[in-house]
């Protein structure tokens, strides 16, 4: 797993250097061709980027509408380039619930880490909206409120896509579809470095994306390299998890057990104020 995770980066940093290694499908050849510059998706022209604001509206408001669902790993790299942990992600959002569940590779959790976090899901519908943590010994809490498992965001801002340099590259699916490949390299404006490969839908969804960042930290360099994809399906179902009947039930007590236990606060003061 290390050597495939370490070879996915550097293909990512090497491809998205040089753009150009890209090629669209033959099919592509078969588009009419396009006049000067026309606008592929919202806020994206063959020449690249020329309104983040309206590509980030597009995949998000496209995506709160819809049901979809999400696979994502991301890899953390440390100082000396060697891998250090590895997250999967699933996500799954329909029209009146949503949950999620991001579980940390064990592989890489060192033995004294005991309460590093496990497991962490999360639902939300329209009665509930916990979340539920499991660390390294197996015990579990509670949480209250959720982070946003229906949230369609990627790991960096479209906001930032158009701070590098990048290109566009027009490609068809294997069904014909066509999609927009967006590639780019370079530092941002904080110094992070960021390399990217998306493929995005005429109506401005990123379908799939591979995106690395790298930083340093205390003069140790740092790389996150996160790769994912949203699924659209109207067949898509989820069901509420066995955990959350229990997760609001332990809630619920908690919150008893905190009421009467300031009430006995509120009588002992009381009785201690009577003359």
């Amino acid at each position: 797993m290390r050597r495939l995770a370490t070879a996915l980066l550097v293909a990512l940093l090497v491809t998205a250097a040089g753009c150009s290694a890209f090629e669209s499908s033959p099919d592509t050849e078969e588009r009419e061709p396009l006049t000067v510059d026309d606008e592929l998706a919202p806020g994206l022209r063959e020449s690249g980027i020329t309104d983040t604001v309206a590509l980030s509206t597009a995949h998000r408001s496209e995506l709160e509408n819809a049901t979809f669902e999400r696979t994502q790993t991301t890899y953390r790299y440390d100082e000396h380039e060697t891998l250090s942990n590895v997250a999967n992600t699933t996500q799954t959002v329909t029209d009146d619930a949503a949950y999620s569940v991001r579980e940390n590779d064990p592989e890489y959790i060192e033995a004294n880490e005991t309460q590093h976090p496990i497991r962490r899901q999360e639902w939300r519908s329209v009665d509930d909206d916990l979340g539920r943590v499991t660390d390294a010994t197996g015990e579990t809490h509670v949480l209250s409120q959720t982070a946003g498992p229906d949230s369609p965001s990627l790991p960096v801002s479209i906001h930032r896509f158009d701070e590098v340099e990048h290109s566009v590259a027009v490609e068809q699916t294997a069904r014909g579809a066509e999609r927009y490949r967006l590639t780019g390299a370079g530092n941002l404006s904080d110094g992070t470095f960021m390399a990217f490969n998306t493929t995005i839908t005429p109506f401005g969804v990123i379908e799939t994306y591979e995106i690395s960042l790298r930083w340093t930290v205390d003069g140790n360099q740092q790389t996150r390299t996160t790769v994912g994809e949203f699924t659209r399906g109207d067949d898509i179902e989820l069901e509420k998890p066995a955990w959350v009947d229990d997760a609001r039930a332990a809630l619920e007590a908690e919150t008893q057990s905190f009421e009467s236990e300031r009430e006995g606060e509120r009588d002992s003061e009381m009785t201690d104020s009577d003359p």
